[in-house]
């Protein structure tokens, strides 16, 4: 063992158990946190976790994740401190209106004229698929106690697509066509998607008229892609590139919505082309024009090490002594594996925290304070879910 491993064999100990402690010294690197970056399954490389080592702090950038089909083992823990309620009820939305021949170009540019190019729609998908699209269609990195919550599905020339949202990502898959035509949920394998840059970022409702999910997807040689939600008096949205390119994108579930271009001809938009989403009331007015591909809040930066360590270990001592306590996770652990936190949106939002104990993983919600992390001493055990 070297000296720097024994200074963090001692560091994670005492801060285990609230004992005096030397300073990190400088071979401590800084941990690192899990933003909103694209993920991918089907064998594809994911996110950033952080990751502590027994030994040893260790950023590291890009682990392999791969998706099952399984469905998660979640042990089911109390409701979160201040998570958003569910906007799953019905919403009433005006009509829409009539597609306008142009609309507004970018600051110090002229009007664009709207070229439709696709005719996407709304696909209804009975509890039983969605059920199924949850299993099949899921978030790359699991996080125990997450639900996931299908927006809604779209067909277009491309075929059937669906979006997943979750407390911590969003998720998209493309969806085979069954023999009779419609969607084979069943038959959908893997998908790939964004990592939420604060805690329940793709549940909250939009501040104004549009949001954006910051989602540009994979294949730009085949396709172009954009997600975002709309407020209950969008009527519709339109997906527009500078060169006229458009279409008229489904309103799906909650608000959600998914745009996708397929690829066609030597005059598509380049790579660098940006796409924008316009959104309309009933009348037809225009409401909000809004970048799909703006750079993310990537929220409060990285925790310091001392505050990772010390928000895993409050963790982990909630999931002992909460009532329905993991099987697996004995009552003196200390952290010593892998972990991921998410802050939270503001002051007395709940941020998330994700840790590894031996083969079990547990997660914990709790509000943040100024910093954006999640208080140590106001974390509640989440769920859990064998490794």
């Amino acid at each position: 063992m070297t000296l720097d491993d024994a200074h963090l064999r001692t560091q994670l100990r005492a801060l285990a158990h609230d004992e005096p402690t030397p300073a990190f010294g400088p071979t401590f690197p800084s941990t690192i946190r899990a933003g909103a970056r694209r993920r991918r399954t089907r064998g594809r490389l994911a996110t950033a976790l952080a990751v502590v080592l027994v030994g040893v702090a260790i950023p590291v950038s890009l682990l392999a994740v791969t998706r099952t089909g399984q469905p998660d083992h979640a042990i089911a823990a109390g409701p979160a401190g201040a998570t958003p309620t569910s906007a799953s009820t019905p919403t009433s939305r005006p009509a829409q209106p009539p597609v306008p021949p142009e609309v507004p170009g970018a600051a110090g540019q002229p009007p664009i004229k709207i070229r439709l190019v696709d005719t996407p729609r709304a696909v209804p998908l009975t509890e039983s698929e969605k059920a199924t699209l949850i299993r099949t269609c899921a978030q790359s990195v699991n996080i125990p106690g997450d639900t996931g919550r299908v927006l809604g599905a779209i067909h277009d020339k491309q075929g059937y697509a669906a979006i997943i949202v979750s407390e911590t990502e969003m998720a998209y898959c493309d969806i085979p066509t069954g023999k009779d035509g419609g969607p084979a949920v069943d038959r959908v394998e893997g998908s790939e998607g964004n990592g939420a840059p604060y805690y329940n970022e793709y549940l909250l409702p939009p501040n104004g008229p549009l949001k954006s999910f910051n989602y540009q997807g994979s294949g730009w040689l085949y396709a172009r892609f954009g997600a975002g939600r709309v407020s209950p008096d969008v009527a519709m949205v339109l997906a527009v590139f500078p060169t006229g390119e458009s279409i008229v994108v489904p309103i799906l579930d909650d608000g959600g919505f998914l745009a996708r271009f397929k690829v066609e001809g030597a005059n598509f938009p380049a790579i660098d082309q940006p796409l924008a989403f316009y959104a309309f009331d009933g009348a037809g007015k225009l409401l909000d024009r809004l970048d799909a591909w703006k750079i993310p809040n990537y929220g409060s930066g990285y925790p310091t090490s001392q505050r990772f360590i010390e928000m895993s270990q409050a963790c982990i001592d909630a999931a002992v002594q909460a009532p329905n306590s993991p099987a697996g996770v004995p009552a003196d652990a200390v952290v010593t594996y892998s972990g991921l936190a998410i802050p939270g949106v503001a002051p007395g939002r709940d941020g998330i925290v994700k840790t590894d104990v031996g083969k079990v993983r547990i997660s914990c919600v709790g509000p943040v304070d100024e910093s954006g992390w999640p208080i140590p001493s106001k974390l509640t055990f989440r769920g859990s879910q064998p490794l």
